[in-house]
């Protein structure tokens, strides 16, 4: 998992985190990827897209890209004042009837917009990944403490580490 910060110029900055899956996890369900900003000198300023790409081998036509994509229309995201995160229910095998078709790869990025407020020397990004360890699946409510994501109901989920980026100026 990575985070990074990209200017955009006009004061703006993108923060975004992208998380790759080589080996596919047992359960895959409704995870949360998320970034948060640290510091009440930075607000969120919308842009936020995600989007979750995955190969798919199939036995007879071999492998297989496409991917879902997570607008600022979508109903999957949560924002705070300074975090946003999106739920992005995990790509499944495929059973055709007479095959199975094999998700090899998942690979997960969000991003949004952040604007200065006052004058600040520099921005402190933090990437945050909860994966639900469950069969069942069930719908995570996403909130902050800080940078800290926190997800519930938290017994079904384990965390990755946090990862950070800075940029002074």
């Amino acid at each position: 998992m990575t985070t990074v910060i990209i200017y955009l110029g006009g004061g703006k900055y993108r923060v975004k985190t992208d998380l790759d899956w080589s080996i596919m996890p047992s359960n895959r369900k409704v995870d949360v990827l998320s970034t948060a900003v640290k510091d009440s000198d930075w607000y969120t300023d919308g842009g936020e897209y995600g989007r979750q790409t995955w190969t798919i081998d199939d036995p007879f036509t071999g492998k297989e890209t496409d991917h879902a994509n997570y607008t600022s229309a979508s109903n999957k995201w949560e924002r705070q004042s300074n975090a946003y995160g999106v739920a992005m229910n995990l790509k499944n095998d495929e059973y055709t009837g007479r095959y199975n078709r094999r998700v090899e790869r998942l690979d997960l990025y969000m991003y949004y917009t952040v604007t200065p407020r006052n004058s600040p020397s520099r921005i402190d990004a933090f990437g945050d990944y909860a994966h639900q360890e469950t069969s069942i699946s069930v719908t995570p409510s996403i909130s902050w403490s800080g940078v800290s994501l926190s997800v519930s109901p938290s017994s079904k989920f384990t965390y990755q580490s946090n990862t950070q980026a800075s940029l002074s100026f």
